[in-house]
């Protein structure tokens, strides 16, 4: 949370930051309470911060569903981790109180260039859009991959072809030059232009 109060101090005013939460967390009764209070210590608004978590938070117990929904009508993010790797059905999707889902790296791992996995990344990203959530796709890693993408409708990517990992005051002038770098991508992906030595 200081990373992200910081960030918009900065200039960057739409930054939020991502957080992992476990099962364990969402059962304890003061979770929610806790997660306010960070928001009001660091002075953020509830959409400064997004929750990832996986399908088993999901599955659990009716506290659990509780949490997620004070959460939510809070106006904290809710985001679907690696959605694909588990059990999850779509109507899953429509039923949890989420404003997010990211769609684990399997579905790009055979396109663009196999029919049948375009048609099932391509088909749940419509899914997506029509219940109204937010689209993440992790594991892009190949210009083709984005490419592709970019005819899928509005989403969000994320992978080591855009960028790796890297410390928090770092964030703020990698985000000023993301618009170049995949114009700059995008490009060359439509070029066929050869990878550059050391970039895959």
């Amino acid at each position: 949370a200081a990373a992200v109060a910081d960030w918009r101090a900065r200039g960057f005013v739409g930054a939020r930051v991502a957080v992992n939460v476990s099962v364990h967390q969402l059962l304890d009764n003061r979770f929610v309470d806790r997660v306010t209070e960070v928001l009001e210590r660091h002075r953020l608004p509830p959409e400064a911060i997004e929750l990832e978590l996986t399908e088993t938070a999901f599955q659990t117990a009716t506290a659990t569903l509780e949490s997620l929904r004070r959460l939510r009508e809070g106006g904290i993010g809710l985001a679907l981790d690696d959605f694909g790797t588990g059990y999850s059905s779509l109507t899953s999707l429509a039923r949890l109180p989420l404003r997010r889902v990211k769609l684990d790296r399997s579905f790009l791992a055979d396109a663009p260039g196999s029919l049948r996995a375009e048609s099932i990344a391509r088909s749940i990203i419509d899914v997506c859009h029509t219940l109204g959530l937010e689209v993440t796709v992790e594991g892009v890693e190949r210009r083709e991959q984005l490419a592709w993408l970019a005819g899928c409708g509005p989403l969000h990517a994320q992978g080591f072809l855009i960028a790796r990992p890297m410390p928090a005051a770092e964030i703020p002038a990698f985000a000023g030059r993301c618009p170049a770098l995949l114009r700059e991508l995008m490009a060359r992906a439509a070029e066929g232009a050869p990878p550059r030595r050391g970039e895959e």
